[in-house]
């Protein structure tokens, strides 16, 4: 472990542990929402960082995710502390859009440049740079700004 970068070290004990449970190292997911390794025999185990938990089971995992989902904070940004994620990052598209599951609802997300660019490319692409935009997030109560410039 001494050999690793410090901000390497999270990344490489949840892999160890996925591994160590036969699941995939990580849980890629594709710009048109389906997931890496299906074809592996794997199993599934996701982790929620804001509880610590390992879920084994999909159907589990999607009533944790709307747990949180009906108890949301409005922080939305990755929170780290000494290169160790504490908090993953929301996208608030994704949280406010009802018509998703709640898995694809309550994302995590690990990386903040990853992100941002899933924000940038995916959502604030389609508007216009000067119009106003409401934040999507359920907790922000209609809050509107001035433009993409503003956000």
């Amino acid at each position: 472990m001494a050999s690793l970068a410090l901000q390497s070290r999270s990344k490489h004990i949840l892999q160890c542990r996925r591994k160590s449970r036969n699941a995939a190292p990580y849980q890629q997911q594709y710009m048109n929402g389906k997931q890496a390794h299906r074809r592996t025999n794997r199993s599934f185990l996701e982790y929620c960082y804001l509880c610590a938990k390992w879920f084994p089971d999909p159907m589990a995992w999607k009533e944790h995710c709307t747990f949180h989902l009906n108890n949301l904070q409005p922080r939305c940004g990755i929170l780290t502390l000494h290169y160790t994620l504490v908090a993953p990052g929301f996208c608030p598209d994704r949280l406010g859009d009802e018509s998703m599951q709640p898995d694809e609802r309550f994302q995590q997300w690990r990386v903040k440049s990853t992100l941002l660019n899933h924000i940038d490319e995916v959502h604030l692409m389609k508007k216009k740079t000067e119009s106003k935009l409401k934040c999507p997030h359920p907790c922000c109560d209609d809050q509107c700004y001035e433009g993409i410039l503003a956000l």
